[in-house]
C-alpha cells in the first residue's frame, strides 16, 4: 500500500476510508511510536494513545502532508498533546515527566 496515495485521498477527497487504511498500515509503528512516548510513566496504554491519536486525525480538516514521515510526526505530536492534556487533566499537583515536551 502507498501510504502518501491514500493520504493525498484523505486530503483531497475527504476520504475517511483512506485514512482507515493508512491507521490500519501504519498501527504497529504508531504503537511504537506510542510507546516511546510513555516509557517514562503509565498515564495510558499504547492503544489509547494510538487511538485517542485518531479520533483526533478524523476531526482535522486541511491536513497537507508531503509524505509519510510528515503523517507519523502529526501523529506525535497529536500523542504528546493528548499526553499533556491527560497530566493537567488529572491535575494532582506532582510533576510528571512527557517526554518530547517542555511542560
Amino acid at each position: 500500500m502507498d501510504i502518501t496515495q491514500e493520504l493525498a485521498r484523505w486530503q483531497l477527497h475527504k476520504d475517511r476510508s483512506a485514512l482507515n487504511l493508512v491507521v490500519e498500515f501504519a498501527f504497529e509503528e504508531l504503537k511504537l511510536r506510542a510507546r516511546g512516548l510513555l516509557r517514562e510513566n503509565r498515564l495510558v496504554d499504547t492503544g489509547e494513545l494510538v487511538n485517542a491519536a485518531y479520533i483526533k486525525l478524523t476531526k482535522m480538516e486541511n491536513c497537507q502532508f508531503q509524505n509519510r514521515g510528515q503523517f507519523y510526526n502529526l501523529v506525535a505530536t497529536i500523542m504528546r498533546n493528548f499526553l499533556v492534556d491527560e497530566v493537567r487533566r488529572r491535575g494532582s499537583g506532582e510533576s510528571v515527566p512527557v517526554p518530547g515536551t517542555d511542560v
